[in-house]
Formats: C-alpha cells, sequence, structure tokens
C-alpha cells in the first residue's frame, strides 16, 4: 500500500491490511468506517490516503452496505473486481 501512496506513521503491516481490506474489499468489522479508523488509530495512525483511491473506496463501502442491505452479510467487492484488474 506504501508503494501506492497510503503512509501511516509506523507503518504496521497488519494496520495496513486491515485499512485495505475493510476499504477496497469486504467488512472485518461491524462498525462504521470512522469508528474503525478511530479504533486503528490506537495501532498506528494514518496519515496519507491517495485521493484516486477516495472513489473507489466509496463504491466499495456503497455496494457492500446494499448488499448487507439485501442479506448478504459475506459480500466482497475484491472478488468481483478481481477480473477486471487481472
Amino acid at each position: 500500500m506504501t508503494a501506492l501512496g497510503f503512509r501511516s506513521k509506523n507503518t504496521d503491516p497488519e494496520f495496513v491490511c486491515a485499512f485495505a481490506t475493510q476499504c477496497f474489499d469486504r467488512d472485518i468489522v461491524d462498525t462504521s468506517p470512522y469508528q474503525l479508523l478511530a479504533s486503528m488509530e490506537e495501532q498506528d495512525k494514518l496519515l496519507a490516503i491517495p485521493s484516486s483511491y477516495m472513489l473507489a473506496a466509496r463504491v466499495s463501502l456503497l455496494i457492500r452496505g446494499l448488499a448487507r442491505r439485501l442479506g448478504y452479510s459475506d459480500f466482497s467487492c475484491s472478488a468481483l473486481w478481481r477480473d477486471e484488474f487481472a
């Protein structure tokens, strides 16, 4: 993620992986994105998110919210997008 422009204070690999999973793939916790970031800041602090990835994160969050509302609790955006970027 750091090669893509994401930066955190300690560059903790677990933090980066959890953040990327929550933003671009699937819900790893049952809280809002803001609550997740607030709780994750105890482990590491996010310093930079490239603006070019904000739309993809937003779309992922919206699609997952819709899927959850329709009863698909284990929905994964990366599984859908995998073939598009292979």
